[in-house]
């Protein structure tokens, strides 16, 4: 528990077309470790979901995108359930929805947060715009519980002896 998961999305997202209950391909970016012994290879397959998302009004409002990781597939393991801190990126705010006593740097600023040690960039331009995340991108989440192993049945010991 406590394990950083790090990975690369397979194709962009973008809060402009992202939806609540979306799901998202991607890999892992760094093996997965347990005392000293890998769990997961870099490259192994990750499922993710868009647990909220909402599109920028292009006027006010800015978008937003909140992901966290929901299963892992290997070929030892078969697919796996995860559950992991979440990641939250939202657009930069339009320079006229805030105050013109306000700071240049607010203004222009563009919000990232994240939940728990969770890391994100977002890269977005114009008036209030939309988080995105792109394939260049490292996500990193945490996961809140165990990685589950998936017992081999015993033909398929069997079979390896």
């Amino acid at each position: 528990m406590g394990t950083l998961i790090v990975i690369r999305l397979t194709s962009p997202l973008t809060s402009a077309s992202a939806h609540s209950g979306d799901t998202f391909d991607a890999v892992l970016d760094e093996p997965i470790l347990a005392q000293r012994q890998i769990l997961a290879p870099t490259g192994t397959p990750v499922r993710g979901i868009v647990a909220a998302a909402r599109a920028s009004d292009q006027a006010t409002n800015p978008g937003y995108l909140r992901l966290t990781l929901s299963s892992m597939s290997s070929d030892n393991h078969g697919v796996r359930p995860v559950h992991t801190s979440s990641i939250f990126a939202k657009g930069p705010v339009a320079e006229t929805s805030v105050s013109n006593e306000a700071p240049a740097a607010t203004r222009k600023s563009q919000l990232v947060s994240a939940t728990d040690t969770a890391s994100a960039t977002v890269i977005a331009t114009g008036q209030a715009g939309d988080a995105k995340f792109s394939t260049a991108q490292r996500l990193t989440f945490r996961l809140l519980q165990a990685l589950p192993v998936a017992h081999k049945s015993s033909s398929e010991l069997a079979q390896r002896h």
